[in-house]
């Protein structure tokens, strides 16, 4: 177990009904990760670790990218500070630390599954350590909600926090992502007559289609390549024309995770258990956030994924709300947003917290 009064610094930052304080999360292997914590002035009634989602991401957990997007509105979306404050206004300490990578360059290579997992139960040793004998636990945002699962099933916590859980494989969650997610938008917004045709007429609600741009050249990904020049002004079939396109980008997004960077990373999440060998280990109560219109995941999926947990589940589901809690942009939402976290998901948060401490 961690000896927090080795780790902590003496900054401390007072924000009106909370504190804060950097710290170092210290890891099995040794290394040393920059951390915060975020206290309740009021008394302490329990602890929990944040763990932010995919990407080389810092402790705030603003985890914007292309494939993410930016935040909504070019507003802040430091997601895990957003959460620490919403924790301590319930009376819940935290603890958030930034990924080994996201300091030390050298580290990437090792931001994979196990490494996190590991850094993540570290964090919680040293988040018993200070607080004993409270109540303590995980919340876990998208990929660190698959960190959560994994490292609850091995420890003893006595409540887990899961917002937008990703528990079906990388492969299934990639494809839903990168195919049926664009395909099922353009059939909802911009196939108006629902006849699976896409019309000159009907295309005009968007200037390209969704994403291809992210790793297609503008050109590539525009309307007029994939129907050809001799078809520029003719109808889009979604299940001839479309559905293939996306495949074939869908092949491209999988070539591109296996360069030097990112190859470790994925192959960490295909060598990971099924998340029902997880689940079936933790018996303490798990809180599930999902958002209806998820471009990254099927919400559908949790509904169905929440049986394997061995203790109590309760599920809150947030329509018009991405992946991010957020609303999406563009003309037909068509654009993804990071952030930051609606209310509505930070008040359901805020009223399980009460209930478990």
């Amino acid at each position: 177990m961690l000896d927090f009064a080795g780790f902590c610094s003496t900054n401390k930052i007072e924000l009106g009904s909370i504190r804060e304080e950097s710290c170092t999360v210290v890891t099995a292997d040794g290394v040393q990760l920059g951390a915060r914590w975020t206290l309740p002035v009021a008394p302490t009634k329990g602890v929990l670790v944040l763990l932010q989602g995919s990407g080389n991401v810092g402790m705030d957990g603003d985890v914007s990218s292309p494939f993410v997007g930016s935040p909504e509105s070019g507003k802040s979306a430091q997601l895990s500070e957003q959460l620490a404050v919403t924790l301590a206004a319930h009376g819940v300490a935290s603890l958030r630390f930034s990924k080994r990578g996201f300091e030390d360059p050298d580290q990437l290579k090792n931001q994979t599954i196990p490494f996190l997992m590991s850094d993540a139960q570290a964090a919680l040793q040293m988040a018993k350590a200070r607080f004993p004998g409270l109540k303590c636990g995980y919340v876990g945002f998208s990929e660190g909600a698959i960190v959560a699962v994994a490292a609850a099933a091995q420890e003893s916590i006595d409540a887990l926090f899961l917002l937008a859980p990703i528990t079906r494989s990388i492969d299934q969650t990639l494809a839903y992502q990168f195919i049926q997610w664009p395909v099922d938008l353009l059939r909802k917004t911009v196939d108006l007559n629902r006849d699976g045709i896409l019309s000159a007429e009907e295309r005009t609600h968007l200037s390209a289609p969704p994403l291809l741009g992210l790793l297609w050249p503008s050109e590539q990904a525009s309307w007029s390549a994939l129907l050809g020049e001799s078809r520029r002004g003719s109808s889009l079939s979604i299940a001839q024309d479309l559905i293939p396109a996306y495949q074939r980008f869908f092949l491209d997004v999988l070539a591109m995770l296996q360069s030097p960077g990112l190859e470790g990373w994925i192959q960490s999440l295909r060598e990971m258990a099924p998340f029902a060998v997880h689940a079936a280990k933790i018996t303490a109560p798990v809180y599930i956030y999902q958002a209806l219109d998820d471009s990254q995941v099927d919400w559908s999926w949790i509904s169905l994924d929440r049986s394997a947990f061995a203790g109590p589940t309760d599920l809150k589901c947030f329509a018009g709300l991405g992946h991010c809690f957020s609303r999406f942009e563009g003309s037909a939402g068509e654009v993804k947003t990071s952030g930051p976290f609606d209310s509505s998901l930070l008040q359901a948060l805020g009223a399980d917290l009460d209930r478990v401490f």
